[in-house]
């Protein structure tokens, strides 16, 4: 018995102890649903966040799920689609109810515009040109009858619904 409890008593001791931080659950990360190439990186925008890999070390980093900003956190709730402004370094990130702006310098995220779209309706596009900064929207059930049979490219009839919104590329501030 006391050689026993002498193997448990080691068993138990051998165990090296976590710190905070040490142990990181992330959600899935399956289904990428837009990417774009920023300076040095490949952003994915995933069901589960963003996933960031570095193309000269050649290594992801730690997928995010909540950003930082400067005094608050700014959640990155199911990102659909990402866009890379290689003129003022930012990452736009739509999701289903906010667009996101990341700044790849500073390493901030602020939320750039909430509920700028109806909650019935889809992003489909954002762009940059000139000083502006573009985000198109359409209807969900438009967008989910808009690919013909076999054909990944939609149909040419979505852009009749397509509604706008204007900002500028550095600060936002839709119409």
């Amino acid at each position: 018995p006391f050689s026993f409890i002498l193997f448990l008593s080691f068993v138990v001791s051998a165990q090296q102890p976590y710190d905070v931080g040490d142990w990181t659950s992330y959600k899935d990360f399956r289904y990428a649903r837009a990417l774009d190439i920023g300076n040095f990186e490949l952003f994915v925008a995933t069901s589960g966040g963003i996933l960031e890999y570095h193309l000269l070390r050649q290594q992801w980093y730690d997928p995010w799920v909540v950003g930082y900003g400067l005094s608050e956190s700014v959640p990155l709730d199911d990102p659909i689609l990402i866009f890379y402004d290689s003129q003022t370094n930012y990452l736009w990130v739509a999701t289903r109810t906010q667009l996101l702006q990341y700044d790849t310098s500073t390493e901030r995220w602020r939320i750039a515009a909430q509920h700028l779209w109806g909650p019935g309706d889809r992003v489909v596009n954002l762009g940059a040109g000139g000083s502006s900064f573009y985000v198109e929207t359409i209807p969900s059930d438009v967008f989910a009858n808009i690919f013909p049979f076999g054909t990944p490219l939609p149909d040419p009839l979505w852009r009749n619904y397509v509604t706008r919104y204007k900002g500028s590329r550095t600060f936002g501030g839709f119409m």
